[in-house]
């Protein structure tokens, strides 16, 4: 978990053309260090958590939200055998690129069967968000070029949050977000060695997207990420043991939308399009158990 909003993987753009093209912005001035910890919700993969408050839901069609807050917890495994990753065919700064044993991590599932970079969020509209929730959104995310591919895969952030990219990398690398409505999207040329955030290399996105957004490096055309940018941060991002958790939701009945990038709207058993309603009571957990995913869903 990197620099995204702790425990539940809170977890683009108009495209510039050419591997150098799009906006540096000023001369590099350092950002704001971001927070010790990882992502979870708001950030990276692995299972986080979030708050949210009282209020009429928008139009998922959910029924008001009684005053108080629950957390949601659940794993996500994959059901079959587990495809081998495809090396990476590497055509680009092939000494230091081509020594990183690339693959291609579409899907990645961990040693006990968990799948990870599935993302989980409430569709659920016009939510508040828990008191403690409330300054997410000051907290930066960091995504890395790092080895010749991005880490994490998936970072997730809310609207006006900042996502800093970094490159530790000794080549160079840029980093292109496609946002569909021109909300806060563009591409970085960032040269070798940027190891620490800096405003130069900033995004800040405007607009809630229903998918996650691509995030592409056109000098490196195997690297691929994504990022999940939601109004709220109730959203979360499996880590390698499938597992996530979303915490402080406001108690009621909510809508949850399961995504990942080879099926897209995650449809499995009791997630008919993806989506399931829960009932959130407060001071309660709700345990989604373990959601099986047929191994030809993500072929």
């Amino acid at each position: 978990m990197r620099w995204a909003v702790a425990t539940a993987a809170w977890v683009a753009l108009a495209m510039f053309t050419g591997c150098g093209g799009g906006g540096g912005g000023p001369a590099p001035t350092p950002a704001p260090a971001p927070p010790p910890g990882g992502g979870g919700q708001l950030g990276s993969g692995g299972g986080g958590s979030a708050s949210g408050g009282t209020s009429s839901s928008g139009s998922s069609g959910t029924k008001q939200q009684a005053e108080g807050w629950g957390h949601l917890t659940g794993r996500i495994v994959l059901k079959g055998a587990a495809p081998k990753p495809t090396p990476i065919n590497v055509t680009k700064d092939q000494e230091f690129c081509g020594k990183h044993n690339l693959v291609d991590e579409s899907i990645v599932v961990g040693p006990d069967g968990g799948l990870a970079n599935v993302v989980i969020y409430v569709r659920t509209r016009k939510l508040k968000v828990h008191p403690e929730l409330e300054a997410v959104k000051d907290k930066p995310v960091i995504l890395k070029n790092e080895n010749c591919r991005f880490e994490p895969r998936v970072v997730a952030v809310v609207v006006g949050q900042k996502l800093y990219v970094t490159n530790p990398d000794p080549v160079a690398h840029n980093t292109n977000i496609s946002v569909p409505g021109g909300g806060g999207g563009g591409n970085y040329s960032i040269p070798a060695g940027v190891k620490e955030p800096q405003e130069a290399y900033k995004f800040e996105f405007s607009l809630q997207q229903s998918v996650p957004v691509p995030v592409a490096c056109n000098i490196h055309p195997w690297m691929k990420g994504f990022v999940v940018i939601r109004k709220n941060p109730y959203m979360a991002v499996t880590g390698k043991d499938g597992k996530f958790e979303i915490k402080n939701l406001p108690a009621g009945e909510l809508e949850l939308q399961l995504w990942q990038e080879k099926a897209g709207y995650l449809a499995v058993d009791g997630w008919p399009k993806g989506r399931k309603k829960i009932t959130i009571k407060a001071n309660e957990t709700v345990d989604l158990g373990t959601i099986e995913v047929p191994v030809e869903k993500l072929q």
